[in-house]
């Protein structure tokens, strides 16, 4: 049946060429025969995609990356990409499986439906490789986030006024000029019935002077950065930010992205809805495809930011990519309003797609191994005189050279700190000695060089680095960014 005249034989259809619209009246019957398909012409990669009509199967060639296409309605086709290029997950223009955009490479294969003009889904994509796009736990389930239950606080558990550039757990830091809170350890978490998850601890950040009006350039954060090398994974991808926040303050509160220049940020928000009261927060972020963003281990790639407190200046509408410097959301909370005011945040994560998985952790040996690529802390408190595992030999008749051996490399070659020199003791000739001094012969990222300089003894022979008596003894080692 069709809405034009079709030319007969015999009573039959001869042809339905000359019919430009042919309609069915029921189901095709193939009568064991079947669709052929077409290959249409070479596609260039381009933005948006083209896709013409002179077949449903196409070879893509170019990498240029696109996020939409434009397509009539009802076209079902097939794209075989011979080039690396990303399609971006558009949310409605362009969805793609996981909600996460797609890295082509050469010989992938994506089969989609415009389920409308220019409204495109993508039902199928086959890898090269073989490998998913999306796991079958729904996406890549890595957290990027190093320590996101707040276990590793190498440096101490209270901070009772918390400095500019210092950092209380580990990899979180504290910036934004004087303080006006506090950031310790603590045992209010979420519940196991709440998260699915037992944590331990969460940061906690007490507001100890006020601030109940920032000026516009005002602001205070934490801040976690996630290396260039780690970065390579997440660029121009969807990515979700979940984690548990309990606070003093409801209403907006918010945080940012940026790059290492902050010169591309985009600032988000979310809504507490009860005081005090542990609330579970996730944000879907499609990552921004302009900029300069870095993929070394030596770089920066991506800042994530909680704000505390940011004056209006530094504020921008929330979700969108800004060529700036924006560090929070137009009208969020000022935390430092009330030195009644505190936050908590526990199980913090950032995961590859649109969703986030039920927060799990890691082992806590893996998560030790991985702070220590940043610092390493050595406490010297187990016993009186505890030998601290490094030898040398006396230089000279009152320094020694002792050599220190990190547990693994570091990221970079690290800064360092210790105690006062005279909670050291080295031991030389078989006599012990305070140090009147300690300072850096040779650092690497695997090792330290120490010059130490004590009392006089004879030259040339061994000696060995120690804690004096029960002094609070410690060597620190710094290869954060």
């Amino acid at each position: 049946r069709s809405s034009g005249v079709i030319g007969t034989a015999a009573g039959g259809i001869a042809s339905l060429a000359a019919d430009s619209s042919p309609q069915l009246g029921g189901f095709l019957d193939a009568a064991g025969n079947y669709i052929q398909m077409q290959k249409g012409g070479d596609i260039s990669s381009a933005s948006p995609c083209v896709i013409t009509t002179s077949g449903d199967f196409f070879a893509v060639t170019g990498t240029t990356n696109f996020s939409a296409f434009t397509v009539a309605a009802d076209r079902h086709f097939f794209l075989e990409f011979g080039a690396v290029l990303i399609m971006t997950h558009g949310n409605g223009t362009l969805d793609l499986p996981g909600g996460a955009n797609i890295t082509t490479a050469a010989s992938d294969v994506g089969e989609f439906v415009s389920t409308a003009a220019d409204t495109v889904t993508c039902v199928n994509y086959t890898k090269r490789d073989g490998t998913a796009v999306v796991s079958s736990g729904g996406g890549d389930l890595r957290n990027f986030i190093i320590d996101g239950d707040m276990t590793q606080w190498p440096e101490g558990t209270a901070f009772p006024s918390i400095a500019h550039v210092t950092y209380g757990h580990a990899l979180w830091q504290h910036v934004g000029g004087t303080s006006l809170f506090a950031i310790n350890r603590s045992t209010t978490v979420p519940t196991v019935a709440q998260s699915s998850h037992q944590s331990t601890y969460s940061q906690e950040v007490d507001c100890t002077t006020a601030d109940g009006s920032p000026g516009s350039s005002d602001y205070r954060e934490l801040r976690f950065y996630i290396t260039g090398s780690d970065f390579t994974f997440l660029h121009q991808q969807t990515v979700t930010l979940a984690f548990w926040w309990y606070s003093t303050v409801t209403g907006t509160c918010s945080g940012s992205i940026r790059n290492s220049a902050s010169d591309r940020s985009y600032p988000y928000s979310f809504t507490v809805s009860d005081s005090n009261t542990w609330e579970y927060k996730t944000i879907t972020i499609a990552l921004d495809t302009s900029g300069t963003w870095l993929f070394t281990e030596a770089d920066v790639g991506l800042t994530l930011t909680f704000n505390l407190l940011c004056g209006s200046g530094l504020t921008q509408t929330a979700n969108t990519w800004y060529a700036g410097d924006s560090r929070g959301a137009t009208g969020t909370a000022n935390h430092a309003s009330s030195t009644s005011n505190y936050v908590r945040i526990a199980q913090v994560g950032l995961y590859l797609g649109s969703t986030a998985p039920t927060f799990l952790g890691e082992s806590i040996a893996t998560v030790k191994d991985q702070v220590d690529w940043y610092i390493q802390r050595y406490d010297i408190n187990t016993s009186s005189g505890e030998y601290i595992g490094a030898a040398g030999s006396m230089t000279s008749t009152t320094n020694a050279r002792i050599g220190f051996a990190f547990r693994k490399e570091m990221r970079t070659t690290p800064s360092w700190t210790s105690s006062a020199a005279a909670t050291f003791e080295v031991t030389a000739d078989g006599a012990a000695a305070d140090l009147s001094g300690i300072s850096t012969s040779t650092l690497s990222k695997l090792s330290h060089g120490i010059n130490c300089t004590r009392a006089s003894t004879t030259a040339g022979f061994g000696a060995s680095l120690a804690r004096d008596g029960s002094d609070a003894t410690y060597l620190q080692y710094n290869a954060r960014h």
